[in-house]
């Protein structure tokens, strides 16, 4: 998380805060707007936002007003003085970007860091911090189509990893067969049936191959042969 980067409400311009309530005014902040930036501003000033010094500090100001400009030697919050690059706007015109997707409201901020912030006006609304959410935004600028269409997709998506997945698994089968475990598994039932069908076919087998044997003839009796 970082401290001091922001953006602002109107314009979405992303900006430093150097002072989040100017001494005696704390309805407003300092601010630099850094998206039209010099690059020699720029560099000193977001390497100096990022430093260990700059991230420890609360107010930025005071860590500025330290630093010095490298190819200058000019104190960096002075310079920035002279060249007009300093702006005061409404705090509830700041938002705080601690991280990409995590805006906070500086009045936010300023609140839980104990201070006091100025009573609310009509003419600076305090918006809230989902607004500037761009999960949420996408999420509800969605129509139940765009939603069916990107289900869709992702299906097709699921789809094909499933297939690369069982093309990589047999690929991988045909190099070490015995890792096959339901291969393996196959084979041993089939082994299994093949024992069991030779147990029931050899009785029979050796029935069918055993010589019958002959049929005795009829005894014949005397009265028989004397008629």
């Amino acid at each position: 998380m970082k401290k001091h980067i922001g953006k602002l409400v109107n314009t979405d311009q992303r900006c430093v805060v150097v002072f989040m309530q100017i001494p005696g005014d704390d309805s407003h902040a300092l601010i630099v707007s850094t998206d039209n930036l010099s690059a020699r501003f720029e560099q000193a000033l977001m390497e100096i936002v990022e430093s260990a010094e700059g991230q420890s500090e609360a107010i930025l100001a005071k860590v500025l007003n330290r630093r010095l400009l490298p190819d200058t030697g000019e104190n960096v919050l002075v310079a920035l003085h002279n060249a007009q690059l300093l702006r005061k706007v409404h705090i509830d015109q700041v938002i705080m970007m601690p991280q990409p997707n995590m805006p906070f409201s500086l009045r936010k901020i300023i609140e839980m860091m104990g201070g006091d912030s100025p009573s609310l006006s009509a003419e600076h609304p305090v918006i809230p911090d989902e607004k500037f959410n761009p999960h949420t935004q996408n999420n509800q600028a969605l129509d139940s189509e765009q939603r069916l269409g990107i289900a869709r997709n992702l299906l097709a998506e699921a789809e094909l990893l499933d297939a690369e997945v069982r093309a990589k698994r047999e690929k991988a089968f045909l190099f070490a067969p015995e890792l096959d475990t339901k291969a393996s598994v196959t084979r041993t039932s089939a082994t299994r049936n093949k024992a069991m069908l030779r147990e029931t076919a050899e009785p029979q087998t050796e029935a069918m191959a055993r010589p019958k044997a002959a049929a005795k003839k009829p005894r014949t009796t005397k009265a028989a042969k004397n008629g």
